[in-house]
């Protein structure tokens, strides 16, 4: 088995797994053991999608000896719908790193500043 076909199992794995535990956090209590539990194998298994997704679209493009234009094309918005998976999970996680945190006057203002500039 190639590295290529077993990314293609490793990702359709972990979309499986992303389908099936997407659905548990929004239906049990939240805050709950098995909230947490199967919102960290979600966030994990996005986080496998997005770097497999990475990889089969680099292949594609530089390793591929078929290179036509809308397989070009397709491969680089794979590229940028795996980054935004990524950085989607990212920042939930973030935000719940923060969560605890005491928002101070000076972090709204840095925070405000960052969303008015980027």
């Amino acid at each position: 088995m190639s590295i290529f076909s077993l990314s293609i199992v490793i990702h359709v794995f972990a979309g499986f797994v992303a389908l099936f535990t997407l659905w548990i956090p929004l239906l049990v209590k939240k805050g709950g053991r098995s909230h947490r539990l199967t919102g960290w194998v979600f966030t994990i298994s996005m986080f496998i999608i997005s770097v497999t997704s990475i990889h089969l679209a680099l292949y594609r493009i530089f390793i591929d000896g078929n290179r036509a234009n809308e397989q070009f094309s397709f491969s680089l918005f794979m590229i940028f719908i795996a980054i935004l998976s990524f950085a989607t999970a990212y920042y939930g996680l973030r935000v719940l790193k923060f969560k605890a945190h005491k928002v101070t006057t000076i972090r709204q203002l840095i925070g405000s500043c960052h969303y008015y500039f980027y």
